[in-house]
């Protein structure tokens, strides 16, 4: 199958070019469980696209900004603007309330996506990891 050939990330990008039959091959032959393919699913969808605005952010800039810019795009919180901010989604991640599950999934998703955009290395594979180790790299901790 195809996960003998390309390293896992390469296979999880490819996820949705499969019928679904071939996704759950591949999935399973590298050792997903339901519940790992379940958040691969959940991780393929995402509503973030990427804006102008940079920086320190008023009250006003956030309340003009499209919903799109956010992590949690209905509740209008964690605004991915720039690096900084998806540095700061991550780390707060945890700290969001009012938020359902599937929010959540949604929200890592577009985190993830604004992070490849501005460079931002994630080393966490689904949102249930955050919060749990910290971000920065430091030996002390």
């Amino acid at each position: 199958m195809y996960s003998l050939f390309y390293p896992l990330p390469y296979s999880i990008q490819c996820f949705k070019s499969f019928c679904f039959y071939e996704r759950f091959l591949l999935l399973t032959s590298t050792g997903f469980t339901r519940t790992k393919i379940k958040e691969v699913k959940t991780m393929a969808k995402t509503t973030w696209k990427a804006d102008t605005t940079h920086g320190d952010l008023s009250t006003k800039e956030k309340n003009d900004l499209p919903d799109s810019v956010f992590a949690f795009p209905k509740q209008r919180k964690e605004p991915l603007t720039d690096a900084s901010h998806v540095k700061n989604a991550l780390a707060r991640f945890d700290q969001v309330k009012g938020v359902t599950d599937e929010d959540r999934d949604l929200a890592f998703a577009n985190i993830r996506k604004a992070a490849e955009h501005y460079g931002v290395e994630v080393s966490e594979t689904n949102w249930h990891e955050l919060g749990k180790t910290p971000h920065t790299k430091n030996p002390s901790h």
